[in-house]
Parts: C-alpha cells; sequence; structure tokens
C-alpha cells in the first residue's frame, strides 16, 4: 500500500533532475510544504483517495499489474484488466477499469484541490521531499 502511494506521488512529481531540484525549497517554501501536506492527509478528497487506493491493492490480488499502466486510459485498464482478471479479486473487467480509473479522477481532484503543495513537492529536493510526505508513513526518513 505504501509503495503504491509512493509511486503515485513518483507519477506526479517524477523526471529528469533539474539544478531547481537540487537545490530545493528555501525554509519558508519547506515549513509551507509541509503544513499543507500535513492539512491534506485530513481532508476527505485525500481519504477518499487513499481508500479507493486500498481498495485497488486489495481487489489487485497481488496481480502483475505493469509499472506503465497508465490508470488515465480506460481503453489500457481494459485490455490489461481483459487478459488478467482471473488473477484479480474484481467481479468483471468493468468493475476493474472503474476502481482503477477512480484512482486517477481522485488522484487529479486532490492535485486540483492541493495546486500549491503540489508545486512546491516538484520543487523540493528528494530529502525535503521525504520529510513533506513523511506523514503519510507515520516516520521520518
Amino acid at each position: 500500500m505504501k509503495y503504491l502511494l509512493l509511486l503515485s506521488f513518483v507519477i506526479c512529481f517524477g523526471g529528469s533532475v533539474t539544478a531547481q531540484e537540487q537545490t530545493g525549497l528555501d525554509e519558508l517554501e519547506f515549513n509551507t510544504a509541509v503544513k499543507l501536506y500535513k492539512d491534506m492527509v485530513k481532508t476527505q478528497d485525500y481519504l477518499d483517495y487513499k481508500e479507493n487506493i486500498n481498495l485497488v491493492v486489495i481487489k489487485l490480488n497481488g496481480a502483475d499489474c505493469p509499472a506503465d499502466l497508465h490508470i488515465s486510459d480506460k481503453d489500457a485498464i481494459k485490455s490489461w484488466m481483459s487478459k488478467n482478471i482471473e488473477a484479480t479479486k474484481f467481479m468483471s473487467v468493468e468493475e476493474g477499469v472503474t476502481t482503477m480509473h477512480q484512482s486517477y479522477l481522485l488522484m487529479e481532484k486532490l492535485h486540483q484541490g492541493n495546486k500549491r503543495l503540489y508545486d512546491l513537492m516538484r520543487k523540493a529536493s528528494r530529502n525535503q521531499l521525504r520529510v513533506i510526505i513523511a506523514p503519510e508513513f507515520k516516520r521520518l526518513y
């Protein structure tokens, strides 16, 4: 579960290392990002997203879902799900497509509602990002 959430963050913030990423946030930006993240994890949007991710993990039942499967693309999910439905706990291909695509929709909603936070997280260094998202893992890296 933790790895799936971390993967979601990597997808949102992934990319090549830039000079800006190497320098990271200044102190005020960093403190703002830490506070905004702590606030975000208390929102209903975040709780809905996390609940959906948990459901997807359970329903996938350990099925080998490819890392490059774009959950924003219903056709790609359907194609994969059609070939792998027996390995999952989804009752139908449509349930699998809907549930997995919902993860994307909820992440988009979370992103739109927390744009400032996500902008800061993109700018943060890797070490700063670990501290910012530490509440998700209930420990500091």
